[in-house]
């Protein structure tokens, strides 16, 4: 029964944590520095949007679907930020290069590809994120082909993009389970599926220290996500510092978390997810 009612309070507690909105992204049109035919940047273009919603953490607007905009940019970046958009996302095919080859009289091709992806603070006006890809593609038939199987590669790249450049943060809200070995062994935190989180997604725990005089945030354990369980809330396995949750939270100490993406110190995690 105590159980019950100390759950009850904590969800009541998350009910009265301000729910974090989705971030608002517009995807502006991509600049082009080959010959290739406009097809091939608005394929990337459209692959990389449709990567950027396949992710839910974000809400993302096609600005082809907006009129009157300015074209200097402070006036553009107002605009978008009278209309509740909270980072410009831009893109640029830098280069396509073309392989041929004959093999027992079938002639095939292969792509390379260059992109960068950029991203602006719309109340800054500053670059707070930029990436360039590449990548390639093999055993086309055609040339026009190998064009666009290569780009559409860029669908995949999104899901860590987005874990590396549009963090959740949040509290941890309780413990669920512990015991006095291990400490804190399955934790609530106050983040969920509206901000686009979903099973296996790792969290950072923080806890305010003071060094020097100063308040720093330092990091004292990691969580994954074991069920997302509503919009503002997640059931997470503690991977590391189960002890120092639980003494943090004995204490009724604040502790906050920050998503990250997977480790993927090979480059493998893009092909996979």
């Amino acid at each position: 029964m105590k159980r019950i009612i100390a759950f009850a309070a904590m969800i009541c507690a998350v009910l009265c944590v301000s729910a974090q909105d989705k971030k608002v992204v517009v995807v502006e049109n991509f600049a082009d520095n080959t010959t290739e035919t406009n097809d091939v940047v608005d394929a990337l273009r459209t692959d990389i949007i449709a990567g950027l919603n396949a992710t839910t953490r974000l809400t993302v607007v096609d600005v082809n679907v907006m009129n009157g905009l300015p074209t200097t940019t402070n006036e553009r970046l107002k605009a978008f930020g009278e209309k509740g958009i909270n980072y410009v996302i831009g893109g640029t095919l830098n280069t396509m290069s073309y392989e041929k080859k004959t093999n027992d009289g079938k002639t095939t091709y292969t792509s390379n590809v260059s992109y960068t992806i950029n991203v602006t603070d719309v109340e800054t006006g500053e670059s707070v994120a930029s990436k360039t890809y590449t990548d390639l593609s093999t055993l086309n038939n055609t040339q026009a082909e190998a064009a666009i199987a290569v780009v559409k590669k860029a669908h995949s790249k999104m899901k860590r993009f987005v874990d590396e450049n549009f963090k959740v943060e949040a509290e941890v809200a309780d413990i669920d389970q512990q015991n006095d070995k291990k400490g804190a062994i399955t934790v609530y935190v106050t983040t969920g599926s509206a901000q686009g989180i979903k099973k296996g997604q790792i969290f950072e725990v923080f806890s305010k220290m003071t060094v020097a005089g100063q308040s720093v945030s330092k990091k004292i354990g990691e969580l994954k996500a074991k069920e997302v369980m509503g919009d503002n809330l997640t059931l997470c396995d503690v991977k590391d510092g189960g002890k120092d949750i639980q003494a943090k939270h004995k204490a009724g100490v604040k502790m906050t978390v920050k998503s990250r993406a997977k480790k993927d110190p090979f480059g493998l995690g893009e092909i996979f997810e």
